[in-house]
């Protein structure tokens, strides 16, 4: 065992010798070493799963207009609201002419007064601009459509400027899960490398 050594304290004069408890220079090499139970295809597993979220983030990183649209792509729906429903990722609503389900994402930003307004909205027209392309979440089988305008009445709710603005800011923070995500790839690959089976064994 590797010896122990005191930490050093200033004023000194302020501990007690009694209460400077010593500390093992032996775990300074485990901070770096393989996470304890974890076997080969464990760390190739995460390493996989690492690479995938950092190509992810990267697309962010490097273009912060990723995922936003312009008003040229968007299509129109209007109608009566028939229902509301607020999620942790969203405002789901249906209108009365529209098929499927809009929904307006969280990163947009402002989900507490576009669920308020779409709740009261009563019998006023809402009016939606929805991107077109549909997609379709494992736990539904119809069709959602990301929204990026709601106006009730002649009264915007969330514009589209307000919208990409809150695409911008959510892109914001990919750099940084980019930086985690890349060293974590980097940390599980190479313990990965290092417990890989090796012929002969």
């Amino acid at each position: 065992m590797l010896p122990a050594y005191r930490t050093p304290c200033w004023p000194c004069w302020l501990v007690p010798d009694a209460l400077r408890a010593p500390v093992t220079v032996g775990f300074i090499p485990n901070m770096f070493g393989p996470p304890p139970h974890y076997t080969f295809r464990h760390l190739v597993a995460y390493t996989a799963l690492g690479v995938a979220l950092t190509v992810f983030a990267s697309l962010a990183t490097f273009n912060q207009n990723a995922g936003v649209l312009e008003t040229s792509q968007l299509t129109a729906a209007s109608g009566t609201v028939t229902w509301v429903a607020t999620h942790k990722y969203g405002v789901k609503f249906r209108l009365s002419t529209q098929p499927g389900v809009l929904d307006y994402p969280s990163k947009s930003g402002g989900n507490g007064t576009v669920s308020s307004a779409l709740a009261n909205a009563g019998t006023e027209t809402v009016y939606a601009l929805y991107n077109p392309t549909p997609r379709r979440p494992l736990y539904s089988d119809e069709d959602h459509f990301d929204v990026w305008e709601v106006r009730v009445g002649s009264v915007v709710v969330r514009s589209v400027a307000e919208s990409q603005a809150g695409w911008r800011s959510d892109n914001a923070i990919a750099p940084w899960l980019f930086a985690v995500f890349l060293l974590a790839t980097i940390y599980f690959g190479w313990f990965a490398w290092r417990a890989r089976p090796r012929s002969g064994q």
